[in-house]
């Protein structure tokens, strides 16, 4: 009997439809509205490096992990390391210290032998969240095993040691000279009665007591650590006003505290001579960094930062902070160098909705303004019905009000975005057709179907077969991940002339903008990003894979619970926000290490 083709097309779309997979092809799978995709790169490593983000759940993460370490321990520490990186990477918090909580468990000489570059490319901080997660999660078998190998006898997280040392070696270079330059430890050491020194943590007293000091000698050195440091929220509980440097500020303290800068009263309401001049001083900043004379910090600030205060706020007037860093952070991203013949793509779909829409936008907008024209200042929107749309305005606030008005559907048709590409470029000539295009989405496209009817076929594999019938050449395309979603993946690791990215930092847009020097593709993007990082051999002893019952991830579910109860910011009460507000709060400040890079 004849083989009935429309029979065997039905029995090859349902089979991808049902069971992700199709032709013998376990690596098949469709996206969220049923376009074909990859379960996987053919890489873990690259698996991972193009699908974490900032709300990627605690077991997905710590499997992801396992299977990249499984593949490569080497690149699993660099891929941490990226995570983690304020300044150059992805500038993650919490995923990333949850990993290295976890791989302090499973793999205790990696750790301790690799703690010194986490804290390059992190804070000091971050050792008193992995000690909190070490305490908090002592109940699990993995948690109980760490505090046995890893703590001594006195069953005490090893990270809080690390700090009285740092601590007193601080302490020592400060006596050998007054003018000696010392880590910022003492600024993110606990004090008593906030939160890492209340129960069960009790970190202050623990440091106090690994320095061999009591409460009130060591509240004494670290005031003195502090003092040296210029601490800002040292200088605001002191009421040192005169002494605040603004162009010396972290970038997150400027946002954090520009209103307590502009207020002339305190929390009571009351007026004071050195608040007025504070707020006078703060004026004349203002209007000398819109000049351009003087500099503010922008390091450790993500676009989307910026964008959700106008955002969230679309009446408000233009912010001199705000701006200001905008500036800062594009002209900081352009002495890399600028994009020639590159346009954004941005998702504004309804599965965008929320932060991973910011971050579209705000990195959309970042591509807009470091490429050269004919494309500067313009960014396509896709959805039905893609726009091409020339930003207009003479601030952030102007262009984000008028990227707002531009049309927002709820569909995700990619294949329309290049034949409005193509459509374009019928209006120019080739020198001016694109081609490097950043899509910054969840990857959850709709069907394409192929023009030869096949019933599984990736939406690269149509635009590929669309570009074929013309005189141009597909753009080199960065596929930018914005949301933790259904796992699948556009495109596998060999496809030569596109880059798999994930993550909310524009810092990764380095890669882009320098020359080219390495071939176009997913593996050679990620290890371009990775190669910077340098890490302490693996100890043979633990260079052995683990499967996922032998790392006990299921126990780390506790974990995932304990970083959304303790580690996560939640709202503060009307009294604190009044506290941060006037500046009156000394030890409200979670700064995540924005000042450990300036």
């Amino acid at each position: 009997m004849e083989a009935v083709p429309e029979l065997q097309a039905l029995f090859e779309r349902l089979q991808v439809q049902l069971y992700g997979r199709g032709g013998g092809e376990g690596n098949r799978t469709l996206t969220e509205n049923a376009a074909g995709a990859f379960t996987s790169t053919g890489d873990k490593c690259l698996d991972f490096f193009a699908t974490v983000v900032r709300s990627t759940s605690v077991e997905t993460v710590l499997a992801g992990f396992l299977a990249a370490w499984n593949e490569d321990p080497e690149k699993a520490v660099k891929l941490l390391l990226n995570l983690r990186d304020i300044r150059s990477g992805k500038g993650e918090k919490k995923v990333s210290l949850v990993l290295l909580y976890a791989l302090s468990c499973w793999k205790p000489l990696t750790y301790l032998a690799n703690l010194q570059r986490f804290l390059q490319v992190g804070c000091y901080k971050d050792l008193l969240f992995v000690a909190e997660l070490a305490v908090r999660g002592a109940t699990a078998e993995n948690s109980l095993q760490r505090l046995a190998q890893m703590s001594g006898d006195q069953q005490e997280p090893i990270e809080l040691k690390i700090l009285a040392c740092q601590l007193l070696n601080d302490e020592a270079a400060l006596k050998a000279s007054d003018k000696a330059s010392i880590s910022l430890c003492a600024k993110w050491v606990p004090t008593e009665n906030t939160h890492f020194d209340r129960k069960p943590l009790r970190f202050s007293r623990k440091i106090t007591k690994a320095m061999g000091l009591k409460k009130s000698e060591y509240r004494k050195r670290v005031s003195a650590l502090r003092a040296h440091l210029t601490v800002l929220e040292l200088l605001m509980c002191t009421g040192k006003w005169d002494e605040i440097v603004f162009k010396s500020l972290p970038a997150k303290a400027h946002r954090q505290y520009r209103k307590a800068f502009r207020r002339e009263e305190n929390s009571k309401k009351i007026k004071s001579d050195d608040r007025v001049a504070l707020a006078a001083r703060y004026a004349e900043y203002l209007a000398q960094l819109t000049k351009g004379e003087v500099t503010i910090k922008s390091t450790g600030t993500q676009p989307h930062d910026l964008v959700k205060v106008y955002m969230d706020h679309r009446s408000m007037e233009v912010d001199l902070t705000i701006e200001g860093q905008w500036k800062d952070m594009i002209a900081k991203l352009a002495e890399t160098g600028n994009f020639k013949h590159v346009q954004a793509v941005c998702d504004v779909s309804g599965s965008m909705s929320g932060t991973p829409m910011e971050v579209a936008i705000a990195l959309g907008m970042v591509v807009a303004e470091l490429t050269a024209e004919p494309f500067h200042s313009k960014l396509i929107t896709f959805s039905a019905n893609p726009q091409l749309h020339t930003i207009v305005g003479d601030n952030l606030r102007d262009r984000i009000n008028n990227i707002e008005r531009m049309q927002w559907d709820m569909n995700t048709n990619l294949l329309k975005v290049f034949e409005l590409l193509l459509s374009e470029a019928e209006k120019n000539p080739q020198a001016e057709m694109v081609e490097k295009l950043f899509i910054f989405s969840d990857m959850q496209f709709d069907e394409a179907r192929g023009s030869g009817g096949h019933p599984w076929t990736t939406t690269y594999e149509t635009i590929c077969q669309m570009f074929g019938k013309t005189k141009y050449a597909v753009p080199k395309i960065i596929f930018w991940n914005l949301r933790a979603t259904h796992k699948s993946f556009p495109v596998q690791k060999d496809e030569i002339g596109t880059a798999l990215i994930s993550g909310f930092s524009a810092q990764m847009m380095k890669a882009f903008l320098s020359d080219e020097t390495v071939e176009f593709g997913p593996l050679t993007i990620m290890n371009d990003a990775l190669d910077k990082y340098e890490i302490t051999e693996i100890p043979k002893e633990e260079r052995f894979p683990l499967t996922s019952e032998q790392a006990g991830v299921s126990s780390f579910s506790l974990i995932g619970t304990i970083v959304e109860d303790f580690m996560v910011a939640k709202k503060v009460s009307k009294r604190k926000r009044r506290e941060i507000a006037v500046g009156e709060d000394g030890d409200n400040s979670d700064e995540d290490a924005t000042s450990e890079s300036e």
